[in-house]
Parts: structure tokens; sequence; C-alpha cells
């Protein structure tokens, strides 16, 4: 008898296990299926820079985005992003299939979210592992933290204007300053910029981060 009841307690926690593993890929496919009907979009994009060695202004900028291809960006001043690590709508994260790991329950900022982690399945995949914070009320990414193959790591930070926005009105996007390896020659040709050369040969990994504020959207999708 106690050994029917020992396999019966099994059988519920492998149970249990499999329908916690399931929500977790559906609430996925929920945002992915979300993010792919976008056709296109276009912005206008606010950039602050925060790196202790390079001081420079405000920039504004435009944002386009087409379904397949890499955000553009167009503007009259120069502006630094990285070449990785901005891909908000999260098409290089499901370009290919991919394995879900739920990883529980996560607070931030007093609200509680799925997290997971995200591993390719195909080698041609420029990222490891993405881990991500999933608001499944609302079918979208509050944080990833992508590890890519040759462009180090990246978080992003998302948040929305409104409930029912499919993409986010500001963005962090942290990194390392070590595996950006900005090019401090090009940057330190712009008059609007200054450069403290020495901070930036510092050996040792810096810490950067950029702060993006996204208003007027224009979004088409797929009909």
């Amino acid at each position: 008898m106690m050994g029917k009841i020992k396999y019966l307690k099994l059988l519920l926690v492998l149970f249990s296990s499999s329908v916690v593993a399931q929500t977790a890929e559906l609430e996925l496919s929920r945002i992915e299926n979300r993010l792919d009907s976008i056709e296109s979009f276009s912005a206008q994009l606010s950039l602050e820079l925060d790196i202790t060695f390079i001081e420079m202004p405000k920039k504004q900028a435009k944002l386009y985005f087409q379904k397949g291809k890499p955000l553009e960006f167009e503007s009259s001043e120069f502006v630094m992003l990285p070449k990785k690590g901005l891909d908000f709508t999260m098409q290089e994260l499901f370009k290919y299939p991919y394995i879900v790991v739920d990883r529980g329950h996560k607070t931030k900022e007093a609200q509680t979210y799925r997290e997971v982690s995200v591993i390719p399945q195909d080698r041609k995949a420029d990222f490891a592992i993405a881990t991500l914070l999933i608001d499944a009320k609302k079918d979208r990414i509050i944080q990833s933290e992508i590890s890519t193959k040759k462009h180090g790591t990246y978080r992003i930070d998302m948040s929305y204007d409104s409930a029912d926005s499919a993409l986010p009105s500001f963005i962090t996007v942290s990194f390392e300053i070590q595996d950006v390896k900005l090019p401090i020659q090009y940057l330190s040709k712009n008059t609007d910029m200054s450069i403290d050369k020495k901070s930036a040969g510092k050996e040792g990994i810096q810490q950067g981060a950029i702060y993006l504020t996204l208003t007027d959207y224009k979004i088409n999708y797929i009909e």
C-alpha cells in the first residue's frame, strides 16, 4: 500500500512539473505570436548614454523596423548604439527552434513574473542562452538577459506606457564595456562628445547603459 502511495505521489510530481513547463511554453508562444504579428513600425527615439568615461548630450533619432530585417536608425547626429542587445522585437530570439526552461517566478518592482530560459537548438543562432521575465497577463516581456556568442551579455529592461502596448516606451540596455569594445578613436572625433581616454583604457570590466525613450509609434500589423 505504501509503495502505491509513493508511486502516485511521484506521478503527481511529474505531472505537475509537465503542466508548469507546458504553461511556460504557452505563455512564451503567445508573446512570440503577438510580436510576430507586427509587419513594421516606426518611432521617435531619444537616447541617453551612461558610461563613466564618455560625456555625450541626449540624442534624437528615428527608428524603423521591417519584419525580417535589422532595426534601422535615422539621425542628423552621431548616435552610438551597441551592435547587439537592442532587439526588443525578439526576432533573433525566435528565429530558430528553441527549448524553454521554466525558472519559476521572480519579483521585480513589487510585481511577480514568470522567469524562463530560452536555449536555441540551432548552432546558427547568435546567442547561447536568454533568460526572460514574462508578464503572462499582458503577453509581453519585461526583461531579457541575452548571452551572445561574440558580443558579450546584454540585459534589456522594458516598460510600457499602457496595459495593452505590445512594444515598450522606455528601454534600458545594460552591458559590459570590455565586451562591447568601443571604437574610442572614432568616438573622440565627435565635437559634442568628450572621452576620458585614461579611464577608458583601464583594465577590467566596466558597466555601461543606454536609456531609450520611444514615442509616436506607428505600427503596421499583418492582415
